[in-house]
């Protein structure tokens, strides 16, 4: 039986096998016989007749049914593939050896007398769909896995629904042998949550389908409803993914094709949203996205290369996205005016041009920047709202902020934040959030003649940051500090200026300097880099009281945005309210100071709003009984930090107050002006709160002008002029220079209109209706306290009862006076005491008498009364 085919027999069904296209009718083995490997025989039948026997090593189809005649003999190779659509039927003692594949689709049945048959299985693959009867040991197995490793298992092959499962694990090559009925694979459909779809096979007649589903990976195909060769289904989210197919099988039972799948079609519902831009070019038009949905936070979106139309997030949008894919070079996104919230990553080849956007980056993991992500790397607005970090590993230029809500964001590569004569980018302070790394910022100038007084925004700034911009090594130095307390070896007072031109030496935090950039008007565009200062700021600040410091200090905006000085974040102890700026005027080394309090500024350029890097002057307070120095404390929080992208040094306030401001000036020159505005409860008397002390001007083209209260300058005076129907106010006027000054009114803001305001010249004896017109007069160069006065009045000068105060204090180089300014025929008694009423001293004073009180009382605060037929009037004074 085993004995092998003649060499001829053999040859002769290579040929065959290997040419064969379609079955070829009945086959019958009557001896030895081999079906070669890599060789396919498809018969209509086959019999094994007694005794003959067939070896399978290639592939064996039969249409029909294979019968085995008693004694015959079966068996396959480790590659062999058997596939009966038929019964395969065994007769008595039969000997089977089964490895690989073997699919019969009819009945399994064996003949005579039961266990006189022999089955040898090696890792067999076996399905019966049909009856199996008549076999010893062959028995079905429950979920068969495909393989039956020997005839000895507990199993040994599958039925139908084992094939259904298995199906897809099945060779290519045997799946489409098994493909009777020629069903084709079912086109793969992309569809929406929420549509309707249908998934269709060419027509068969007399057959059943049977639609199923597998529902994911180790999932198996279940059964749908319906018997058409059409599935029709709604779509949901869920669905993604599923696969469908056909099971086809014939009415007729006795059909020689038994069974039939199709290949699985795909289910595919996008998870990420596609951009189509069929439409228009508007993110929030329903018609430009795939399936109609506009994304949300959730979504995944992909920007494809070369849509119908690039993306473009319009004002007023606020498009929020999960991933944001950019599949190619050509992928853009554009922000013109929106705003862009991106909760996850940043892929792919493509752009995104925000120069006029937001950008938004939240979430709950880390998120990156990826490198040259950005049109020119520049981005207008920038948040973090991420508490575990932002790395940036491109470089940013911020046109107008950078907020840091939480987390930390760590720089891999540059940030500059970016200033022109428009605009100056800076960091909002109302964040937690931190930066890991150095940050640029940039301070654009429009005019650079003269001195700046710059601060700084890092911790780690030198001189020498600024030696691409000033020579420090030049014989006059360009770069100075200022030291209230400065003296020279004999204790003399000196100047606050000291030169300042180590290029190691540090740029310490709140404290401000004095830069000169030259002799030329023209603008420059300074860069500072460092670590941003950020929180809790202070510096500790003292009042000597010296001859030309007198109490002021330079200090400077310590962050990279704007303060203002009007909030309530400041700690300012035995600090006045006022702050003074400079600005440089004509001249490489002369410019003019300027003030602001209580809303109000000097020369009306100017806010509470100190921008980034500006330097400014403050007043340690004066003791009120002579008792220096006075040491002081100006502190401050992120609460001060404001965001103000202009930060031009100096704008004008909104006002609602009574509000005087006067100028004066040479003719056809540079005005310098003081204001006097209406303050309820407000006194003659300098207060803190509400007034500003002047400070001299370093121009001798440029005049101070000022108004005089006890013995001090003020350039800013609040009283309470608007309830009096008169009042007087002293003035003061420095020159510099001999020649023509102009007196003028500058502003008049809500002033009663049935008022009058009068200059008067108490020398000449001449007035001036500042309402009608300028004083225009000539000046030596000199120092004039109290011989001008301005005048407030609903009648006419005339009808004042005085045109200056009575009398004032005077302190000269430590000699203290009180100078009397009566009329030549008045005369009365004045009085002096202490605090506690106790009088001390008297004097009978009239006309222009001056009392000398030096060595007369010691030092500290008195009383100074006096007392005429017609009135009365009581002064605090100091004495040194």
């Amino acid at each position: 039986m085993n004995k092998p085919a003649p060499q001829f027999l053999i040859s002769l069904f290579l040929v065959l096998f290997s040419v064969a296209a379609s079955a070829q009718g009945t086959f019958t083995v009557s001896d030895y016989q081999v079906i070669p490997a890599g060789t396919i025989a498809e018969y209509d039948q086959v019999t094994i007749t007694n005794s003959g026997e067939l070896r399978v090593e290639g592939t064996l189809i039969v249409d029909g049914d294979l019968l085995m005649g008693n004694q015959a003999a079966f068996s396959m190779g480790g590659d062999a593939v058997v596939i009966v659509r038929g019964n395969f039927e065994g007769g008595n003692k039969v000997d089977i050896s089964i490895s690989s594949y073997l699919i019969i689709g009819g009945n399994f049945t064996k003949n005579g007398a039961a266990g006189q048959e022999t089955i040898n299985i090696e890792n067999g693959n076996i399905y019966i769909l049909g009856d199996v009867s008549g076999w010893n040991s062959v028995t079905p197995c429950d979920n068969y896995d495909g393989n039956t490793e020997t005839a000895q298992d507990q199993c040994q092959y599958g039925d139908e629904e084992d094939l259904s499962n298995n199906y897809e694990d099945l060779p290519p090559t045997i799946a489409d042998e098994l493909n009777c009925f020629q069903v084709e694979k079912p086109a793969d459909i992309t569809a929406c949550d929420g549509a309707s779809v249908s998934f269709s096979v060419s027509e068969i007649p007399d057959v059943i389908y049977q639609w199923q589903y597998k529902a994911g990976p180790g999932a198996t195909f279940t059964d749908i409803t319906g018997s058409a060769n059409t599935l029709d289904l709604n779509v949901d989210d869920s669905m993604n993914g599923f696969q469908y197919r056909v099971k086809i099988k014939p009415v007729d039972p006795e059909s020689t094709c038994k069974i039939s799948f199709s290949p699985p079609a795909v289910l595919n519902i996008p998870q990420q949203l596609v951009w189509t831009g069929n439409v228009d070019a508007d993110w929030d038009n329903t018609g430009n996205w795939l399936c109609g949905n506009i994304p949300g936070p959730a979504n995944s979106v992909i920007i494809p290369s070369n849509p119908s139309n690039l993306p473009i997030i319009y004002a007023g949008s606020i498009a929020e996205v999960n991933n944001l894919t950019l599949s190619g070079n050509t992928s853009e996104l554009t922000i013109s005016y929106g705003n862009l919230h991106l909760y996850g990553k940043i892929l792919g080849a493509g752009k995104i041009d925000a120069v006029h956007g937001k950008i938004l980056f939240s979430g709950n993991t880390a998120q990156t920047i990826p490198n040259a992500i950005f049109v020119n790397n520049a981005v207008e607005s920038l948040e973090l709202d991420n508490g575990s970090g932002l790395t940036s590993n491109s470089s940013l230029e911020i046109i107008k902020s950078l907020k840091l809500s939480q987390g930390n964001l760590t720089l891999n590569e540059s940030l500059k934040l970016i200033s022109n004569d428009t605009i100056t980018a800076l960091i909002d302070g109302s964040g937690s959030g931190t930066i890991t790394g150095e940050v640029t910022m940039q301070r654009f100038l429009e005019n650079t003649m003269g001195y700046k007084y710059f601060s700084s925004p890092f911790t780690n700034s030198t001189v020498g940051d600024f030696s691409a911009y000033v020579d420090l090594t030049s014989d006059f130095p360009h770069f100075y500090a200022y030291d209230e307390n400065r003296r020279d070896a004999d204790q003399n007072d000196l100047s606050g200026w000291t030169p300042y031109i180590n290029s190691a030496s540090a740029l310490n935090v709140l404290e401000a300097y004095a830069v000169n950039f030259g002799g030329t008007a023209g603008n420059i565009l300074v860069e500072l880099t460092g670590i941003v200062n950020n929180g809790s700021q202070s510096i500790s600040l003292q009042n000597h009281n010296r001859k030309y410091t007198k109490g002021f200090n330079l200090v400077g905006n310590p962050y990279p945005s704007p303060i203002d000085w009007s909030k309530s974040g400041w700690t300012k102890t035995n600090i006045d309210d006022a702050v003074y700026f400079f600005q440089s005027s004509g001249g490489q080394y002369t410019g003019a100071y300027t003030s602001f309090i209580n809303r109000i500024s000097s020369d009306g350029s100017s806010t509470a709003i100190i921008p980034s890097m500006q330097g400014f002057f403050v007043h340690v307070s004066d003791d009120p009984s002579g008792n220096y120095p006075v040491s002081g404390t100006l502190g401050m929080d992120n609460s001060v930090r404001v965001n103000d992208y202009d930060q031009q040094f100096y704008k004008a306030p909104v006002n609602s107050r009574p509000l005087i401001r006067l100028s004066a000036g040479f003719k056809n020159g540079q005005k310098d002006a003081l204001v006097l505005y209406s303050e309820s409860f407000a006194t003659e008397n300098y207060e803190n709160d509400l007034d500003a002390l002047k400070m001299l001007n370093t121009s001798a083209e440029l005049p101070n002008f000022y108004s005089i209260s006890e013995d001090r300058e003020i350039s800013i005076n609040a009283m309470d002029f608007e309830a009096k129907k008169q009042s007087i106010i002293p003035l003061g006027l420095q020159v510099q220079k001999n020649g023509q000054i102009e007196i003028q009114l500058q502003d008049l803001e809500n002033f009663d209109s049935e008022k009058k305001i009068f200059l008067r010249d108490e020398q000449s004896g001449k007035t001036w209706n500042l309402l009608k017109e300028k004083a225009a007069l000539y000046l030596q160069k000199g120092t004039y306290n109290y011989r001008f006065s301005l005048l407030l009045s609903t009648g006419t000068a005339g009808n004042m009862i005085s045109t200056t105060e009575i009398f004032h204090s005077l302190n000269n180089s430590g000699n203290a006076s009180i100078q009397m300014n009566l009329e030549k025929s008045e005369s009365g008694m004045l009085y002096i005491s202490n605090l506690n009423g106790q009088l001390l001293k008297e004097f009978r004073v009239s006309g222009l008498d001056k009392v000398q009180l030096s060595g007369i009382l010691s030092s500290g605060v008195y009383l100074a009364t006096y007392i005429s037929p017609n009135r009365k009037l009581t002064k605090k004074i100091i004495l040194p």
